[in-house]
């Protein structure tokens, strides 16, 4: 479910707020057929079921051995549609940070003169970080679930840190992936106008006279503008992004604390010895 809306938000913004402002046909075009081969059947099987079949020889082996016995089929049957799942929700998260990585190759309407303040930039980063929360509070109810009584101790003990360790991973790679290709969409923008005034200061100095008072002055005039372009950042990693990343962080590890909050309490009157 989780995967379904995430795919179904990514789409309708990618619809409403980015195609819009992609000023290149061909990038168009190249964008559809992108969507139609990452969502092939064929593409997502050979993620899915490959995963699916180690799910299933993991879980059903693991829990065997700590159990002594062997689970039994209905775990296994269970086993397996639990790993196709799992398997086409990874492949969502493996969509995703293709659909992250194929967003620097198109051609955006930006602010020539300040292309990190342009609008797709925003709506991008928004869609992003909107995406990331939510894989957050989903980690953070897996984490839960998994550290919580209703699982059995030796497999809780087994996995809960490793798999908070996971969840940390993920998430950090996603904030960086993210923030990376923001720099590389804005500092393609801005290269692209400095190329601009480049051949323009270079055509001027080439077939003006540079002993004219208007030519001279329209020459720095150029080259006043190309160094307020260069000198205008491309970083988009602020103290705003990193608050949220450090809140998303946290999410996870709350979920871990609150599935063994009663052994906290339990740990409670030696810490206040």
């Amino acid at each position: 479910m989780a995967a379904h809306i995430l795919v179904q938000y990514i789409l309708d913004n990618l619809a409403h707020r980015i195609v819009q402002k992609i000023n290149n046909v061909d990038d168009l075009s190249k964008l559809l057929l992108w969507l139609e081969q990452t969502w092939s059947l064929r593409n997502v099987s050979a993620l899915a079921l490959p995963f699916c079949a180690g799910w299933i020889l993991l879980t059903v082996g693991g829990i065997s051995i700590l159990s002594h016995c062997f689970v039994g089929f209905g775990l296994s049957l269970a086993c397996a549609f639990g790993g196709l799942l799992v398997g086409v929700s990874l492949y969502t998260c493996f969509w995703m940070i293709l659909f992250i990585f194929t967003l620097k190759d198109y051609q955006y309407e930006m602010n020539a003169f300040s292309p990190a303040n342009s609008e797709i930039i925003s709506d991008i980063s928004e869609i992003l970080t909107t995406c990331l929360s939510v894989q957050a509070v989903l980690y953070a109810a897996i984490t839960f679930l998994a550290t919580s009584g209703l699982v059995d101790p030796q497999i809780r003990v087994a996995f809960a840190f490793p798999f908070l360790v996971f969840c940390w991973v993920i998430v950090a790679a996603f904030f960086l992936l993210t923030r990376s290709i923001l720099g590389a969409i804005i500092n393609k923008a801005k290269w692209k106008t400095l190329n601009k005034l480049q051949a323009q200061i270079n055509s001027i100095e080439a077939t003006g006279d540079l002993s004219e008072k208007e030519t001279v002055e329209r020459l720095l005039r150029l080259v006043d503008v190309h160094l307020q372009i260069m000198a205008s950042k491309t970083n988009t990693f602020d103290l705003k992004s990193f608050s949220t990343l450090f809140s998303q962080l946290m999410l996870p590890l709350l979920a871990l604390l609150l599935g063994n909050f009663d052994k906290l309490l339990r740990l409670l009157p030696y810490v206040s010895r």
